[in-house]
């Protein structure tokens, strides 16, 4: 632990940090501005846990007159030689994991420090890539609710210029409206791209073997049909109205007995969104700024928004999962629709859009790996974060995760199988050791993992210190190898306090809270056959009297269970 704590006395890392610097072809005049930098913010008498270096480091990156300078993302200090790790923007368009069980530090010392530094970031005046920016949409899937993260962002987007808009289910603070159905309208999209995107959302794919693949069916057919029923509807509010019980077969005569009866999934998915009225704000609204303020997907992509969601997974589990689900769907959906836009233009390139999801294996659907393959050709960017590598191959998603990810990163291996997972990644070295001969102790040359398990059960039981494995590219040189790296905070302990403390906004144009339900919208007008609102008949004029029609009617009696027709008096 002796290389570790060596840390803590960071100010003699100028010298390392600066050879560094002019190795990755930084002109003089930059790495003698960055040194005064660090000097600067840094006293040489400075502990680790200062964590100031962050802040001197990710600026003379971004004000770099070098390209290849402002294409990296910093991650932290590899543990050894105490040398700057950084992440070449372009590999997480590769997507990129972060596990860390809690507490370890993967939301404070990579997913918030990765979120500052997109939204930080300038389109350069020269690309590297010849299809592909740097600046982007961001959407961030809180499903923790961490008031630190958002109001770190938040902050962040305001010195950046960039419009911050905000979703919550929690039912007393204030929220934009977010409505999946009108995001996904407005695009443009197909009926058939629509219902797959909101099934997609819903997670109403159970999978591909026959028993889960019939009642998925029954939930496709049923949803079909209801926006087939129903196309005029804009909101899960207006759907839910016309949705019949799984006993009540005297709402509608288009879904069978066998629909109703294996479409609950659908049903409870509809009616719980029905429930929630940011969800359910549409063009009707009786303050339009509650629909214009409203989070559009396509708009964040015009304009480089940052959207935050912050979901409440207690008690609303299911809706939080339903809710993130549905916004990265709209989110990818408007990413290919506006690339698809601007790749009409010659010679313009994809904008990429980037997502970040903290316990991400709540909300991944059953096609996850074919979900990350299309966003990636796409241009959407994901940075998934979960608790663990063994919850992943629990949902059998662990090796989606592993074959489509260019950065990995993994603050704790505390579990048997957690080691041996990451002495397997880590790949093997050559070791010169001491063995016990007749002679006596003599050297032995041993083939071993590069990092043992003692070795990663002391980086495990070190704060912040992780292994991170990165595919080769600018300064990232590594050929492949993991390395064990410190991560430092963005931010001190007291600005840490100082952002958490900070008040929810309540004071922007456009906002309302879940606890106040919406003005009833203006009916939407039935489609056609609606069984749930059947056009009335006109009252029909009764027949002329001493007519053998007239007494035929009076034959009829209306009783408690139907009618009856009483025999013909054949006297008269």
């Amino acid at each position: 632990m002796n290389v570790f704590r060596s840390l803590q006395n960071i100010g003699n890392t100028l010298g390392a940090l600066a050879q560094q610097l002019q190795g990755a072809a930084l002109t003089a005049r930059h790495l003698e501005h960055f040194e005064d930098s660090l000097r600067n913010h840094l006293p040489d008498t400075a502990p680790v846990e200062a964590e100031l270096p962050w802040r001197a480091i990710t600026t003379a990156m971004r004000t770099s007159p070098n390209l290849v300078d402002r294409r990296q993302l910093f991650l932290g200090f590899e543990a050894t030689r105490r040398a700057l790790v950084f992440l070449p923007i372009d590999k997480l368009w590769a997507h990129g994991y972060v596990s860390g069980a809690s507490e370890a530090g993967k939301t404070s010392r990579t997913l918030l420090p990765l979120a500052l530094q997109l939204i930080a970031c300038d389109p350069p005046s020269h690309r590297a890539h010849p299809t592909l920016a740097y600046r982007g949409p961001i959407l961030i899937i809180d499903l923790k609710g961490e008031r630190y993260f958002f109001n770190a962002v938040r902050q962040a987007a305001q010195r950046a210029g960039r419009a911050f808009r905000f979703f919550t289910n929690h039912p007393t603070r204030s929220t934009y409206g977010f409505n999946p159905i009108l995001n996904l309208r407005t695009l443009g999209l197909s009926p058939e791209e629509m219902r797959d995107h909101i099934r997609l959302g819903l997670n109403l794919e159970f999978g591909g073997e026959y028993g889960k693949e019939h009642f998925a069916a029954f939930n496709r057919e049923a949803f079909d049909l209801l926006m087939e029923e129903h196309p005029e509807a804009e909101s899960c509010r207006e759907y839910s109205a016309f949705l019949p019980g799984t006993n009540d077969p005297g709402k509608t005569k288009h879904w069978e007995a066998s629909q109703r009866e294996h479409s609950v999934s659908l049903r409870m998915a509809i009616k719980d969104l029905a429930r929630i009225p940011a969800l359910n704000v549409t063009t009707k609204a009786s303050d339009q700024r509650l629909w214009t303020e409203s989070i559009r997907m396509y708009r964040a992509f015009q304009d480089d928004e940052v959207l935050y969601f912050s979901l409440r997974s207690r008690p609303q589990e299911a809706v939080a999962r339903i809710v993130g689900a549905i916004a990265v769907e709209c989110f990818f959906s408007a990413c290919r629709y506006y690339n698809e836009e601007r790749g009409r233009s010659p010679g313009e390139p994809k904008k990429p859009g980037y997502v970040i999801i903290d316990e991400f294996q709540n909300i991944a659907g059953r096609n996850f790996d074919g979900f990350m393959e299309t966003a990636r050709s796409e241009g959407l960017s994901l940075l998934l974060a979960s608790q663990s590598h063994e919850k992943l191959e629990q949902l059998g998603i662990a090796p989606a995760v592993e074959h489509s990810t260019g950065f990995r990163q993994f603050y704790s291996a505390a579990s048997p199988r957690s080691i041996t997972y990451l002495e397997n990644l880590s790949g093997s070295t050559e070791q010169l050791r001491r063995k016990l001969s007749p002679l006596g102790l003599e050297p032995d040359l041993t083939t071993g993992p590069r990092f043992s398990a003692n070795e990663l059960s002391a980086i495990d039981a070190e704060p912040g210190f992780s292994v991170v494995r990165i595919r080769n590219r600018d300064y990232a040189q590594y050929d492949g190898a993991p390395v064990a790296m410190y991560a430092p905070h963005a931010f001190t302990y007291r600005e840490h306090l100082s952002i958490e403390a900070l008040d929810w906004p309540h004071d922007c144009p456009g906002l309302l809270t879940n606890a106040e339900p919406l003005a009833e919208p203006v009916p939407a007008e039935p489609g056609r056959d609606s069984p749930r609102h059947p056009t009335p008949a006109a009252p029909l004029d009764p027949p002329p009297e001493d007519t053998a029609l007239a007494h035929a009617f009076a034959r009829i009696t209306i009783t408690a269970t139907g009618y009856r027709v009483d025999a013909e008096d054949t006297h008269e």
